[in-house]
């Protein structure tokens, strides 16, 4: 997740704030990185405040790069990064015109 993180043009402070993430991010792009703990990280910025860590993941939220998903005792942030070659490699392959069981004629379409 950290190489799509660098590939992204985003300012500086803003590019800490995505790497944080990026860094503790799963296979799946999903983080459960709090306000706090992304606070105790600023080491490469440590002026910044607590609003500004929010003020900047909100401005990433805004560019599409991040995602909240809300859970219901928690929730996490997701990365807009494509799946990981692990994660794909699990996705189970569809074929168009299957139906679930099985049975049905194939279109010859692979969906993944």
């Amino acid at each position: 997740m950290r190489q799509w993180a660098w590939q992204q043009a985003v300012p500086p402070k803003e590019m800490v704030v995505l790497l944080a993430y990026a860094e503790e991010a799963n296979d799946d792009g999903v983080c459960h990185l709090t306000t706090q703990e992304l606070h105790a990280r600023r080491l490469a910025l440590p002026s910044m405040s607590t609003r500004s860590l929010e003020r900047f993941r909100t401005s990433l939220v805004g560019r599409g790069l991040l995602q909240l998903v809300r859970g219901q005792a928690s929730c996490a942030w997701r990365l807009a990064a494509p799946p990981s070659r692990q994660t794909a490699l699990r996705l189970p392959r569809q074929t168009e015109g299957r139906s679930p069981s099985g049975q049905g004629i194939s279109r010859g379409r692979v969906m993944q």
